[in-house]
């Protein structure tokens, strides 16, 4: 069922007007500890620190099944390589500063500073994927 954004569907899980919902951890964590929702697993290929008692999908009975969120910086074609090498330099400062992980860790997102040739590899291994499925379930944006 299509909703506007993951609050809505939260509340209506909570409400008991869907059956289940997959909000993002740090959205869930307080209503699961608080026992107005039950987390039947997370959808990484790790166990969130947030939830460390709820199995991942694939210790679930979902074997080889992981989803995980994750984020680039892009710039423009053609940006000269050393802009590129400064402006990668500076994001991983800003990664690895404490107080930035810290903080994305608490809303369950892990900082990963990385080099612009292993995002590119990351990017090319995961269009394919996604591109199949749209083409496969005929998905069409609204």
């Amino acid at each position: 069922m299509p909703y506007r954004g993951g609050g809505p569907a939260l509340v209506d899980t909570i409400a008991g007007q869907v059956d289940m919902s997959f909000p993002v951890v740090s959205a869930a964590q307080q209503h699961v500890q608080g026992g107005k929702l039950k987390a039947l697993a997370v959808t990484g290929s790790r166990r969130s620190p947030q939830l460390p008692n709820v199995p991942t999908a694939a210790e679930a009975g979902l074997p080889g099944y992981a989803f995980e969120t994750w984020f680039m910086v892009f710039a423009p074609a053609g940006t000269p390589r050393p802009l590129i090498d400064k402006l990668n330099a500076a994001l991983n400062t800003a990664l690895a500063a404490p107080a930035t992980r810290d903080r994305m860790l608490k809303e369950g997102f892990e900082p990963t500073p990385t080099t612009p040739e292993a995002a590119r590899q990351r990017l090319e291994k995961e269009m394919p994927v996604w591109a199949n499925l749209i083409r496969q379930r005929g998905i069409t944006a609204e």
